[in-house]
């Protein structure tokens, strides 16, 4: 299968500009086995090229980044999929609202649940008992200070 019909197919298309989120990797310099490019968290790069190896066993998608003109090298697409985040606004969103626990986001709707039933209450739109009925907050937190 040639090359430029690969890239229409595969998530990510040439050209894209990734950030690398994981501690580091080491980027394969093919055709030369032995020689790596070590990107760090942080580094970006740009889809140089895609192929397909079919002689690999893990994973036949190999993906090109370049991160410099002399920083270039291949890599599994599986492990690029891992520790690379495209750079835009949208995904890096979605990166952080999936990779992040679920209590932050909770807080966030916590938060703006808060702020709703507040505005609620100050337009006097809210029918709740003690809100309503006492114009100020003293006799209020008085009468609760003494239940308690």
């Amino acid at each position: 299968m040639p090359s430029d019909t690969l890239t229409t197919v595969r998530p990510y298309p040439l050209g894209t500009n990734l950030e690398l989120h994981s501690d580091s990797i080491d980027l394969v310099c093919l055709p030369l086995k032995g020689s790596y490019v070590r990107l760090y968290r942080g580094e970006r790069v740009v889809v140089a090229e895609t192929d397909i190896h079919s002689g690999d066993t893990i994973d036949i998608h190999w993906v090109k980044l370049a991160a410099s003109q002399e920083g270039q090298g291949w890599l599994r697409e599986s492990e690029m999929k891992e520790a690379f985040v495209p750079v835009d606004s949208v995904s890096q969103a979605i990166h952080l609202f999936s990779h992040t626990h679920i209590p932050g986001f909770l807080v966030i709707c916590a938060l703006f649940v808060a702020v709703w039933i507040q505005r609620l209450v100050r337009r006097k739109q809210l029918k709740v008992v003690w809100f309503n009925d006492i114009n100020s907050l003293y006799p209020a937190s008085l009468t609760l200070l003494m239940a308690i």
